[in-house]
């Protein structure tokens, strides 16, 4: 399935994030965790992940895709790249923020990746050590986290880090995305904070796309 996310300036559909579903209705996050134990993460993460690739195939012409990959996965399958490179659309792989032992790694994948696929970080909060990261690794695009956005509407204190946020993406053409819009209030205070895109139930709820 894919949750749409929009230009909260035009109200327009601009991308797509990839979400994995599950026949038995568990969490992706509970199969990653018996694959895990099993020592077969990076093998679901990556089967997942051209699942996702194989899907996006159908999703509208021009639209941005966001396929989820651990750091992990990005350094053990280098034809995970190659692949994403290969679909006929802007792409961005998006990863989670890294820990300090993986700072290194993370800038070596940041550098190498292909032509036409970005960057992008997932659960970013407004601390010192994501702000630090955002500034290492230029995502073309960064996430927030859910509990970051909801309720912003009257947090003056979250308002000012988002709005610092938004100016370290500027400096090098990046993107913030706000997740979980589900107010009207939250909507307005994100936009008028000069977050380009959102995503959440208030905007567009996750959708399958078949081939017609």
């Amino acid at each position: 399935m894919f949750q749409p996310f929009v230009d909260l300036s035009s109200g327009q559909t601009v991308g797509f994030e990839a979400l994995s579903r599950f026949d038995d209705g568990r969490s992706p996050s509970e199969w990653v965790a018996v694959a895990q134990r099993l020592g077969a993460r990076t093998d679901l993460e990556g089967a997942l992940a051209r699942a996702a690739i194989e899907a996006a195939e159908h999703l509208p012409r021009g639209a941005l895709v966001a396929i989820k990959a651990s750091l992990a996965l990005l350094n053990q399958d280098s034809k995970l790249l190659d692949r994403l490179r290969e679909l006929d659309r802007s792409v961005v792989v998006e990863m989670s923020l890294p820990s300090a032992a993986e700072v290194s790694q993370a800038l070596t994948v940041a550098s190498s990746l292909p032509p036409g696929v970005g960057l992008a970080l997932d659960h970013v909060g407004l601390d010192h050590w994501s702000l630090s990261m955002v500034s290492s690794l230029h995502p073309a695009l960064v996430k927030l986290r859910l509990d970051t956005v909801v309720g912003i509407a009257s947090d003056r204190a979250r308002q000012a880090e988002v709005k610092a946020m938004v100016e370290v993406l500027r400096d090098f053409g990046g993107e913030l995305l706000a997740v979980g819009i589900e107010t009207s209030e939250d909507h307005a205070a994100i936009r008028q904070l000069g977050v380009r895109f959102g995503q959440g139930v208030l905007l567009g709820r996750p959708q399958e796309f078949v081939e017609a």
